[in-house]
């Protein structure tokens, strides 16, 4: 199974080589049912914009002329699950439905979660968390498999 995590931009604090690595990967993975480790294997992960876009108002300004022309640059199409971190990010891709409610589109799932910044205070609450679990934790059993199967390749031909 190829998953795909595609986010907003780096945080300012972040370098843009690592995308929803940290604090927020291991949010991600905890709630995927993976740890870390298998977690950085087995998602590739975005950012829109290379770049954080620095602060508007209460929230992180977003260029979205920017986004879209990253967007249209992007091939999704090649993953079988695509987890798209934000509102904000989903709408860029023509995404525009409830967040944690999986959709297929032709062969390919999708889902629009929150982001897992410890900023945001979603998180916080426990029904939420479990929410989230509850929709993205049927991702770890494929995705170990996955593993268990790259391991296997991988000692065979050692």
């Amino acid at each position: 199974m190829k998953i795909l995590l595609v986010g907003q931009a780096p945080g300012r604090r972040i370098g843009g080589d690592a995308p929803l690595a940290g604090r927020a990967g291991r949010r991600l993975a905890a709630v995927m049912g993976l740890t870390y480790e298998e977690y950085l294997r087995v998602c590739d992960r975005i950012n829109l914009l290379d770049s954080w876009g620095g602060k508007r108002g209460k929230g992180d300004a977003f260029n979205l002329k920017d986004a879209r022309r990253r967007a249209a640059q992007m091939n999704l199409f090649g993953y079988d699950v695509v987890l798209f971190i934000g509102v904000a990010v989903a709408r860029v891709f023509g995404e525009d439905g409830p967040i944690l409610i999986w959709h297929n589109t032709g062969a390919q799932r999708r889902i629009i979660i929150p982001h897992p910044s410890g900023i945001n205070r979603w998180w916080n609450d426990k029904a939420n968390l479990e929410q989230a679990q509850l929709a993205l934790g049927e991702l770890s059993q494929p995705l170990r498999n996955s593993v268990d199967n790259m391991l296997l390749i991988y000692c065979n031909a050692r």
